[in-house]
């Protein structure tokens, strides 16, 4: 699926490290470029550089007036696999923290800090409850609770 482009130098405000290092989020008058004319909420912008290389993918949160950020390693794409890395990640933490059984309830996905910008998830005793801070992150969300429930017989 093509993605619309938002090029930009992000020097400014916000820089490529930045976005790189986990920046979860750009409010929109914080843009150095002005989202294109006829993206909807919950579209995918990929952010590239000047030089045209992707640095993140952003999708716009219109409720809450900014653009949610992940940031992209080298040859990764945006796809149900860029998910299912991150809930995999989550709950490897979250079992050498001692919070992970079959009867537990602890917060899987905790947005930001698991590079999952506008996304959380819960396990309360083998039921997991995922949350998207946006209506139009239901495609995602899905992505994110097809993860779950495959990693749900991890736990």
């Amino acid at each position: 699926r093509r993605h619309t482009r938002l090029q930009g130098d992000w020097s400014s405000d916000v820089c490529s490290s930045d976005l790189r290092g986990g920046l979860p989020l750009i409010r929109f008058d914080e843009l150095g470029s002005p989202i294109p004319d006829g993206v909807a909420a919950g579209a995918a912008l990929s952010l590239v550089d000047a030089d045209a290389r992707p640095i993140a993918v952003g999708l716009i949160d219109a409720e809450n007036e900014c653009l949610r950020l992940f940031p992209l390693d080298e040859g990764e794409g945006w796809n149900p696999d860029y998910f299912r890395l991150r809930v995999r990640a989550a709950l490897d933490l979250r079992r050498r923290l001692g919070l992970v059984g079959p009867e537990k309830a602890f917060r899987w996905i905790n947005g930001e800090g698991d590079g999952l910008s506008g996304f959380l998830v819960d396990f309360y005793a083998g039921n997991v409850v995922v949350y998207a801070y946006s209506d139009a992150f239901l495609p995602q969300a899905r992505w994110i609770a097809e993860s779950a429930e495959i990693g749900r017989a991890h736990v």
